[in-house]
């Protein structure tokens, strides 16, 4: 157990104050500012908790602590992040959504992020700076580093700024933004700052005066007022690089230099940490996200005994959004919360001569697995699991309908992505989907979620909205085969076609549409009477749900589900019940649906939901046409541009990646699904098989091991090639060592280097760095390099396609050169794949060791990052490319 701060002497009355940082009196914790973590205590219990800075951890208090340098008052916790030097977000602005007897649910307005190290966090705090604590530092080295630095009289940590003015923070985050303008893409502030491009080591050894000469120097095009990217959007009106915003570059360039000083055990870099915690609390202020005291939201919500109830046990639950970040928090601090939307409607039912009062209140929650952005989140996955999965339940609740009895209806409909491989291009306005992996791979996913769907809701009945003609009908046709095969009902209701012309009236049609059960048919309308609703009088539940979806499934989706929803209150619900709606509920219920259309819209492609118009109006009409076209360009431009970082950080905060990933994004700026990855990884493997069988490997040979995407010159005593490395596959047998560059295109081998292991001498592995640009390619952990050394004139084989597959003749390699440093051994060389763990590094290098037994093995660098020559276009182009997606 991690202790707390020692006792102080100090009385707790020599505190401040705590700040109310919320803006309503719905405050329910208390956190104070201690020199080595933060102390919460809520209003409701007596117990306190101390979060420590240097683990982060959450433990019991169990003595009385230091009088604090600081304290602040807030909601509640959403939960805290391991990463970085950790994150602990706090709710501080929320609205009610929905109340009934007592049961509340609140919708979270706006939310803030304290950094776990005193240096970060007594900004928030409004504490006095006190030089850098134990807790800040990473090392008793450091710490002793820094007292005999005070002693000289210097500091090691840079100078606190003042508090800034809210007004002005808020200023500044609202002029960061892009925001995308009938008139183009204005941004504000799109300079990214020159040390992301940098190494570690050079940002920590600049001051901020030479990073203006570095940006000014090699950054700045001469003319940046209005250009064109290679990928069809003009960005209009953005500033000189020059001329970044002073007040925006000032916080910003003091909030790096505090994360620099920090001496973090971590390779993101602190560019990416600052990013990551704005990203941070924006993302939990964007109002999206809901919770309650007294419900489980995230679980399925009943009525028991006249009162809302929901299970609270530890089921797996795909809707506990916030699960992943609050498993270290204690359960009196956790608090369960969804993404999506909630909302009710107040409405007085006629019953005959008497008023009921009643409340109709819907709930749309989004499932955590395989969650992201439009373009980037499609279809479904090797676990069964959907993109942009969402259940709404629509209530309808009249307290008092008879003596001592309440009415508590629950109607339940799912949307979900076509549950097969696709993928639409990004780059296109109007993007047509393809398969990535042939129908019949699709099976055996597309299997476990449908039964997935039947344990928890019942029977299933999909309702496809897709176009059966142009663009759509490849996915449409694979989706129905796939549900003819395996027995799930189906109906193809081509949207577009039924309601052409802008009738959308004509959805109605729908409900007349035959469903397929074996030998039985059924209509839709039959269907949802079958199925059913919860019903509190009666005592029944659902047995059944329609599953709705088109190909993002938000627009078509959202405006037939509203039509199905409304169909069943309005027919059966309340004329079973004789209850009349008043004349003003049909506006306020077509606006309630349009809004969960915008909401559930918003989560998933960053802009309002098409069609609204009509979802709100029941008409259809030009100025909807346009509105239309102006939010697909909207959603061109954030499934383009802006989504990249933000499904990186999506996947870091529900636990699908690990910390690498931003590593891999500052490197890249870009986000692999993990469909692609598994692609990729059978892609690999298929390789690894093609080249046991062209190699034809003797009987004698034993194989040991073998990896793909190893990189290497291929060519002896070279350590950089002009154009880059190739990628390779490497094979260890009992005899040989064989390196291989295969062409995936034409299945074919280029180029074999195979090197006798008895010819082996020596054994050398280390750093091996070829680029500073970005913090992974400048990562010794991610840039291992391996040297195999041999006698020199010993000749390796090369073979190539033409030659004989059998590697036994030895052919001599071009452009042999001399080993400079000793001049008694030629060397090859080959480098380890960045995203491979450096514990299974470890392992083959042990492997290779031991199956060369006559050979010595030593850890020496090959090549580190001050050796790496700068590459200036390659460099160019990264900074270019993080300019506009980083």
């Amino acid at each position: 157990m991690v202790s707390p701060p020692a006792p102080a002497s100090s009385s707790p009355s020599d505190a401040p104050p705590p700040q109310d940082i919320a803006a309503s009196d719905d405050t329910k914790i208390t956190l104070a500012l201690h020199r080595t973590g933060i102390s919460i205590e809520t209003d409701y219990g007596s117990t306190k908790y101390f979060i420590d800075f240097q683990t982060t951890k959450t433990t019991e208090v169990q003595s009385p602590l230091e009088t604090p340098l600081g304290s602040l008052r807030a909601v509640g916790i959403i939960g805290c992040v391991e990463l970085g030097p950790g994150y602990l977000v706090l709710i501080t602005q929320q609205e009610q959504s929905f109340e009934h007897k007592g049961n509340t649910i609140w919708n979270i307005k706006k939310a803030l992020v304290v950094p776990l190290k005193l240096i970060l966090a007594r900004d928030i705090f409004g504490a006095p700076d006190l030089g850098p604590s134990r807790d800040s530092l990473s090392s008793e080295s450091e710490l002793s580093s820094l007292n005999k630095e005070n002693q000289l009289g210097s500091s090691s940590c840079p100078s606190p700024l003042p508090t800034p003015l809210s007004t002005l923070t808020t200023q500044i985050n609202r002029q960061k933004d892009m925001l995308f303008s009938k008139a183009g893409v204005y941004i504000n502030d799109i300079k990214s700052n020159a040390s992301l491009s940098l190494s570690n080591q050079r940002v920590n050894k600049l001051n901020y005066d030479e990073l203006d000469d570095v940006s000014s120097n090699e950054e700045v095009p001469p003319d940046n007022s209005s250009f064109k990217l290679n990928r069809s959007i003009t960005i209009k009106g953005a500033p000189k690089l020059g001329k970044q915003n002073k007040p925006l570059a000032f916080l910003e360039r003091a909030k790096v230099r505090k994360y620099d000083s920090l001496y973090l055990d971590s390779h993101i870099s602190s560019e990416m940490l600052l990013k990551f915690e704005r990203q941070l609390e924006r993302f939990y202020s964007t109002g999206d996200f809901y919770y309650s005291d007294q419900l489980d939201i995230t679980r399925e919500i009943s009525f028991v005994n006249e009162q809302m109830t929901t299970a609270h046990d530890d089921t797996p639950n795909s809707f506990f959004f916030n699960e992943i970040i609050t498993h270290n928090l204690p359960s009196q601090l956790r608090i369960p919360i969804i993404q999506g939307f909630v909302r009710a409607l107040s409405v007085d039912l006629t019953q005959y001569e008497d008023i009921r009062q009643g409340q109709l209140l819907l709930i749309s929650k989004r499932s955590t697995k395989r969650a992201g952005s439009r373009y980037l989140r499609r279809g479904i996955d090797d676990e069964g699991n959907v993109a942009n999965f969402v259940l709404t339940s629509q209530f309808l609740i009249v307290d008092e309908y008879m003596p001592n009895r309440s009415l508590f209806t629950r109607f339940d409909i799912l949307r979900g992505s076509i549950p097969i491989f696709f993928q639409q291009d990004p780059s296109k306005l109007k993007p047509v989907p393809y398969l990535t992996r042939p129908v019949e791979k699709c099976e055996t996913p597309f299997k476990k979620h449908f039964e997935g769907l039947k344990e928890s809701y019942g029977d299933v009945a999909c309702i496809n909205l897709v176009e059966k003609s142009k663009k759509e009908a490849v996915i449409g046709d694979s989706y129905q085969t796939l549900c003819e095969k395996n027995g799930v009902v189906f109906d193809w209701f081509d949207f577009h076609d039924v309601c052409k012309k802008m009738k959308f009236g004509n959805v109605v049609k729908l409900l007349d549409e035959k469903l397929e059960f074996g030998q039985r048919s059924m209509t839709v309308e039959q269907y949802l009477v079958e199925c059913g609703w919860v019903d509190s009088l009666c005592e029944k539940t659902q047995s059944g749900v329609l599953r709705v979806n088109c190909v993002d499934c938000l627009d078509r989706t959202n405006l037939v589900q509203k039509f199905l929803s409304e169909f069943i209150l309005e027919k059966y619900i309340l004329q079973k019940y004789c209850l009349v709606v008043p004349p003003e509920f049909q506006h306020q219920y077509n606006n309630l649906w349009a809004d969960n259309g915008d909401f559930i819209s918003r989560q998933y492609s960053s802009t309002n939901a098409l069609k609204g118009d009509y979802t709100r109006t029941a008409k259809r009409n030009y100025k909807g046409l346009f509105t239309d076209a102006y939010l697909t360009l909207s959603r061109y431009y954030s499934g383009y541009i802006s989504d990249y970082f933000k499904q990186c950080f999506i996947d870091y905060l529900l636990g699908h990646q690990k910390e690498s990933i931003f590593e891999e994004f500052e490197s890249t700026l870009n986000v692999l699904d993990p469909n692609e990855i598994s692609e990729n990884l059978n892609k690999k493997n298929s390789t690894l098989q093609q080249i046991i069988e062209q190699m034809n490997f003797d009987n004698e040979l034993i194989l040991i091991g073998s990896w793909p995407g190893f990189t290497s010159p291929m060519a002896p005593n070279v350590l950089k090639v002009k154009n880059g490395l190739k990628t390779v596959s490497f094979f260890i047998t009992s005899k040989k060592l064989f390196i291989v560059d295969f062409d995936d295109n034409r299945s074919e081998i280029r180029q074999t280097v195979v090197i006798d292991i008895a010819d082996i001498k020596h054994l050398e592995y280390g750093t091996y760095i070829l680029s500073t640009h970005n913090s992974i390619s400048s990562n010794p952990k991610r840039n291992v390099g391996l040297k195999i050394f041999t006698d020199k004139g010993t000749r390796a084989t090369a073979v190539s396609p033409s030659a004989s597959p059998n590697p036994n003749p030895r052919r001599s390699l071009d452009s042999m050169h001399e080993f400079d440093d000793a001049g008694k051994y030629d060397y090859f060389t080959i480098k380890f794949p960045q995203d491979m763990d450096y514990t299974k590094v470890k392992y083959i290098i042990d492997l290779l060791s031991k199956t060369c037994h006559s050979s010595t093995l030593e850890n020496r660098d090959i090549m580190t990052s001050t050796e790496a020559s700068a590459n200036v276009f390659g460099l160019l182009e990264h900074r270019f490319k993080k300019m506009v997606w980083g």
